[in-house]
């Protein structure tokens, strides 16, 4: 029961698996008649889902240079972010979605599976629609976690994504994007740029490709943020 409370759970958007968890085994007393527990519940193991925390997954896609792209590649894109979309299963519930004239940035609450394989499933679905094509693009996911309640998660939305586009807008990151045609990929195809943060290690193995962790002093007198850039990307297409 507590194995199918977790997964029912991870279904609901910024569902709280500990609380769900919780509340089932009071009924689940109550209904046996029993008067304390004699077993206490094992806090889950997995890393990308912290115990009563919300995660929050934001991705931005956008052109390397928008002012050199047509229009019409600047709709495609769009396309690509929605189909990116429906390959993770989060067509229709993406819980913030911006199109801009130079990218898109979406935000979910990813409990439908390791947020770290929902990013590296949507980062592999726009390399998938970007294939073989010249214009050069990049791509930056933000993983956050929050305990907050459910009354804030909205300001936690708004948090986590001014957080991602200021990373990709900082000129102390701009040097550490992956340059698309200098990285060994498929006669034919053009990896798109790829910089994640807030995941760890064993997060970023769910990523195709090889990765470089590197290290980023945003503001002076403060420790430096670690960044997972692309080196190279064989994806299998």
């Amino acid at each position: 029961m507590q194995l199918l409370a977790r997964a029912l759970a991870q279904t609901v958007p910024a569902g709280d698996i500990a609380r769900e968890e919780k509340d089932l085994h009071a009924l689940w007393l109550m209904a046996s008649g029993a008067a304390h527990i004699d077993h206490p519940i094992e806090e889950p193991t997995d890393p990308d889902l912290a115990v009563g925390a919300r995660a929050i997954l934001a991705m931005r896609v956008e052109w390397e240079s928008p002012t050199m792209v047509e229009i019409g590649e600047r709709r495609l894109l769009r396309r690509h972010v929605t189909s990116a979309l429906q390959d993770i299963g989060y067509q229709d519930a993406a819980i913030y979605r911006h199109d801009g004239s130079a990218g898109s940035t979406v935000a979910l609450a990813p409990t439908r599976e390791r947020p770290s394989l929902t990013a590296a499933t949507f980062l592999a679905s726009v390399d998938f629609e970007h294939r073989r094509r010249t214009e050069k693009m990049r791509f930056m996911a933000h993983l956050t976690h929050s305990v907050g309640s459910s009354t804030q998660a909205g300001v936690e939305v708004e948090q986590a994504v001014a957080e991602l586009e200021s990373f990709c807008a900082s000129p102390l990151i701009e040097p550490h994007w992956p340059k698309g045609a200098e990285m060994p990929m498929h006669s034919r195809d053009r990896p798109v740029s790829a910089i994640v943060h807030g995941m760890d290690a064993d997060q970023i193995s769910s990523f195709w490709g090889g990765w470089e962790l590197v290290q980023v002093a945003l503001r002076p007198g403060f420790s430096s943020v670690n960044f997972w850039l692309r080196e190279h990307a064989e994806t299998p297409f």
